[in-house]
C-alpha cells in the first residue's frame, strides 16, 4: 500500500470516527465526507477493515461497525434527499391530489359532492 493511499484511508477513518459526535450535522457530515472519499478514492470497506495504520487505533472489527454506521446513514440521507427533491417539483395542486388519493386508499372514504 502507498503512503498515499494509507493516509486517505487514515483521513476516512478519522472521518468515521467523528460519525459518533454528538452534535448530529457534525456526525452526519463527516460521515457523507467519508463515503464520498471512498467512491472517489476506490477505498472499499475491506480496505478499511484489513488497514491498520498507526496510530489509528481501529480493529477491522471497529472499521466494519464504523463502515455498517455509514451504509445506513448514506442511505438514510439518500432517501430524504430524494423525497426532497420530488416535493419541491411538485404543484400546490398535484400535492392535493396525491394526498387525496392517499386518503382514500388508507382510509376508503370519499369526499361527499356537495347537494
Amino acid at each position: 500500500m502507498t503512503e498515499a493511499r494509507r493516509r486517505i484511508i487514515d483521513r476516512i477513518k478519522a472521518l468515521m470516527a467523528r460519525g459518533d459526535s454528538s452534535f448530529e450535522e457534525e456526525a452526519r457530515t463527516s460521515l457523507h465526507m467519508a463515503h464520498k472519499l471512498m467512491k472517489q478514492h476506490g477505498v472499499t470497506f475491506a480496505d478499511l477493515a484489513g488497514a491498520t495504520s498507526p496510530g489509528t487505533g481501529y480493529s477491522p472489527e471497529e472499521a466494519i461497525e464504523m463502515a455498517t454506521e455509514l451504509i445506513a446513514e448514506e442511505r438514510r440521507t439518500l432517501a430524504s434527499m430524494g423525497g426532497q427533491a420530488r416535493a419541491a417539483k411538485l404543484t400546490p395542486k398535484r400535492r392535493t391530489e396525491i394526498a387525496r388519493k392517499a386518503a382514500l386508499k388508507r382510509w376508503g372514504w370519499q369526499r361527499q359532492k356537495p347537494v
